[in-house]
């Protein structure tokens, strides 16, 4: 049995209507789906980014102790849910990030070549995460859907190359709130709001796990994140490499095409189809790809 699945804002129409698939809609209200598509739209991506910032690319961040910058945040989202609900009759699941911890202010993530800035974890508070989310969480209740609080990555700017892993620890990253599976896990009871749960991205958990360094123990780290499937409400499926060091990168690759596994794959298939409503292929090479990858799930 096939979960449902949706596919990026912007994939041909007949191709979505063609596969029985739906849509998740990106964190542009003003790009929104085209009119024809919008019932096929069941999940939305809220922004990271703050869209008014003087710095390009300023992360949304819900944890700042800055109250000024965390109200804005929480407009940005808030908004956007409430724009959302307008657009999309049909939408159930809005997706978010978790906000930034060890990570420079403003928070802005450095170009590939330019040096990491100072860490400012003393301007990120969990307390303070946990009341924008559950603030966020009652108006998804008050509009009829559901918050999910998407896994973030593990960045490895600024870590030398050949660096051994076993040294390295909090603040040698570049990071969110609650990359560990056990703190992602634990977010939802932490937050205590019943239309709160989690959104899963392999391709996220994939840098985190590189920071072991047998591939053994990474599969076991990536494992963990599926260990509490009921908490799972959404799923960003992707393919990662945890054999390679490209695996470091959040690389979003079609389903089946890295190395999580058959295994891993299943799991996230066990609970999709848990779900009543679609999880996500958050990526789109072209219609070849897709369908093999939706062969590849039909075989699991």
């Amino acid at each position: 049995m096939r979960p449902m699945l949706s596919v990026p804002q912007g994939v041909e129409e007949k191709v979505v209507r063609d596969r029985g698939l739906c849509v998740e809609a990106r964190p542009d209200l003003d790009n929104p789906v085209p009119a024809a598509m919008r019932d096929l739209v069941l999940s939305a991506h809220a922004p990271w980014f703050m869209p008014d910032a003087p710095v390009p690319q300023t992360r949304i961040h819900l944890a700042c102790t800055d109250r000024a910058f965390r109200q804005r945040s929480i407009e940005v989202v808030e908004r956007y849910i409430e724009g959302a609900c307008k657009l999309y009759p049909n939408v159930r699941t809005i997706v978010t990030h978790n906000a930034p911890h060890y990570f420079p202010f403003p928070p802005v993530r450095p170009q590939p070549n330019e040096p990491v800035p100072p860490f400012r974890p003393d301007l990120a508070d969990r307390q303070l995460l946990l009341d924008s989310l559950r603030h966020l969480a009652r108006r998804c209740q008050a509009l009829g859907v559901e918050l999910v609080v998407e896994n973030n990555w593990a960045y490895w700017e600024g870590v030398a190359p050949g660096a051994d892993v076993t040294q390295l620890g909090p603040g040698d990253f570049l990071e969110y709130f609650d990359i560990a599976p056990q703190d992602w896990l634990a977010l939802p009871h932490a937050v205590g709001e019943t239309h709160l749960s989690l959104c899963l991205d392999p391709s996220h958990a994939g840098p985190y796990c590189h920071r072991w360094p047998d591939v053994p123990q990474r599969r076991q780290v990536m494992a963990q994140y599926v260990s509490q499937p009921e908490r799972i409400g959404h799923i960003h499926w992707n393919d990662s490499d945890l054999t390679d060091d490209r695996g470091r990168n959040d690389l979003h690759l079609c389903v089946g095409t890295g190395t999580l596994g058959d295994d891993f794959h299943a799991a996230l298939k066990t609970r999709a189809t848990q779900l009543d409503h679609p999880v996500t292929l958050e990526h789109f090479r072209d219609v070849v790809s897709l369908d093999k990858e939706l062969a590849y799930i039909d075989s699991l």
